[in-house]
């Protein structure tokens, strides 16, 4: 008798270990791509009006909830081509409220991501900017890693934009205001 008791412990045991690992091991739901493009519209919908009627407060918290609604597109689907544009707005709103050193890391995951990326050149120049003007201090190494990369890959530019582009790596050292300087002096 004893025995047959321990033999049904066990079983309910083994039974019970089952259903909670069965329980903890299920796949998250995941969202139709429809439905989290529909919730960025109205999100971006938001942004728009929180900023155009000048409500700080508001305009960051639907920015973030924004950003939410992208990186969640993003990472459901991250080799959908939507999932590129997604990128670009996460780093084009973090640009917007001020957080420079997030909006260069989704930049470069974008970079990473989607080397083929038909806004590439633009993301390329925000970068170069971002470290030119916003990133303290100034890291003229990354400068001249987008400077090169922009040049490798945008040989059929306008020449003038070509040629602004080589003029700004060989002077990449010295500061916008240096070459400013620099250029009036050759004026004169």
């Amino acid at each position: 008798m004893r025995s047959s008791l321990s033999f049904f412990s066990l079983i309910g045991m083994l039974l019970f270990a089952f259903v909670v690992t069965a329980s903890c091991t299920e796949e998250p739901e995941v969202r139709k791509g429809g439905a989290i493009k529909k919730d960025i519209a109205k999100a971006e919908t938001k942004v728009n009006d929180a900023a155009k009627a000048g409500n700080e407060d508001a305009y960051t918290k639907t920015s973030e909830e924004l950003i939410d609604y992208l990186l969640e597109y993003y990472h459901t689907y991250p080799k959908n081509k939507y999932s590129a544009e997604c990128l670009t707005k996460v780093h084009m709103v973090h640009s917007r409220m001020g957080n420079v050193e997030q909006s260069v890391a989704y930049a470069d995951t974008l970079l990473d991501q989607f080397p083929k990326y038909k806004n590439r050149a633009q993301i390329i120049e925000s970068q170069i900017q971002a470290y030119e003007m916003e990133i303290k201090p100034r890291n003229v190494e990354k400068i001249k890693k987008y400077l090169r990369m922009w040049l490798a890959e945008n040989k059929k530019a306008p020449k003038q934009k070509i040629e602004d582009m080589e003029y700004h790596l060989k002077f990449a050292a010295m500061s916008l205001e240096e070459r400013m300087m620099m250029n009036l002096e050759e004026l004169d």
